[in-house]
């Protein structure tokens, strides 16, 4: 009998090869739409949840209960390419790691291309998480981000080094899209048979968010940037993600820079599979991440 996994990745992989066959563009206002869609298959717990203005951003928390006031807690960056995703999207896992690793967590409606280009998305990560420190001086502060907001996250600790203000205690990042290019002949060779990501549409995202910038720019491509001074880094990535080069490359840049990094392959799993909450591996992926907040901020 097939397990419940192995049925899931064939209907991903049949519904990625019926769209190739009738490859047409598709706007990102539609694909936008798709993604909001699928989000709502996503289960999660009843968690609590606040809206909050951090430092005039839109922002969600949640689970920040009596029980967790000395726990640590979480901004977390939602992954879309820089032109999609928000709260909606991203509501389902959110919730999930408040629950898993008994936190709270502040999700940031950043601005997206390309109605708002770099440096919108920094812009507005760098304000909610200023304000999240001032709110909470005390507890110990977790970044976090999946794809363009894992990218998003290492940007954001650059920015915070180079202005000299406090950097997070740990980072948690979902195969982070690192470099923007996405040229390397990993990348291109696994993209052949990625059943979520598409190379086209990840060009086009890059070329609409970038702007007037070079793509080559660190605080865009975190690839290209030094990683000293870093906090501890997690990181989760599918062993079938084309952006599994991605992490590769910024975990041996890192260790290099004397980071303390660990990377985790789940040679089986897809782009930002812990999302997919319908999976056993999803959950499973969640379990891990909290034994690594517990080690790497000493909290056993």
């Amino acid at each position: 009998m097939l397990s419940k996994y192995t049925i899931f990745y064939l209907k991903l992989w049949l519904k990625k090869l019926s769209m190739g066959i009738k490859k047409k563009q598709v706007s990102i206002a539609e694909r936008r739409k798709k993604m909001l869609e699928m989000s709502q298959r996503f289960k999660s717990g009843n968690v609590p949840a606040e809206r909050v203005a951090a430092n005039g951003i839109p922002c969600v928390m949640f689970n920040d209960t009596e029980a967790q006031s000395k726990s640590p807690i979480m901004l977390y960056l939602h992954g879309g390419g820089y032109v999609m995703g928000s709260i909606a999207t991203h509501q389902s896992l959110c919730k999930r790691i408040a629950e898993t690793c008994n936190l709270s967590v502040l999700v940031v409606e950043y601005r997206l291309a390309p109605e708002y280009p770099f440096p919108a998305a920094p812009d507005d990560a760098i304000s909610a998480y200023l304000w999240l420190v001032k709110r909470y001086p005390d507890r110990k502060i977790i970044v976090a981000g999946d794809s363009a907001g894992g990218g998003l996250a290492l940007a954001l600790t650059l920015k915070l080094i180079e202005d000299r203000e406090q950097i997070p205690d740990m980072l948690v990042l979902f195969a982070p899209w690192t470099d923007l290019s996405c040229s390397t002949p990993k990348v291109k060779e696994m993209a052949k048979s990625d059943v979520i990501l598409d190379i086209d549409e990840l060009h086009e995202a890059a070329k609409v968010y970038t702007g007037r910038f070079e793509i080559e720019n660190p605080f865009i491509s975190p690839i290209n940037a030094s990683f000293k001074f870093f906090p501890p880094v997690y990181i989760q990535v599918g062993g079938k993600d084309m952006l599994m080069d991605d992490s590769l490359r910024v975990v041996e840049k890192m260790k290099a820079d004397g980071v303390e990094v660990e990377l985790d392959i789940w040679e089986k799993m897809f782009h930002v599979w812990q999302s997919y909450s319908m999976i056993p591996q999803a959950n499973e992926a969640l379990q891990a991440v909290n034994s690594q907040i517990s080690e790497m901020l000493n909290l056993t």
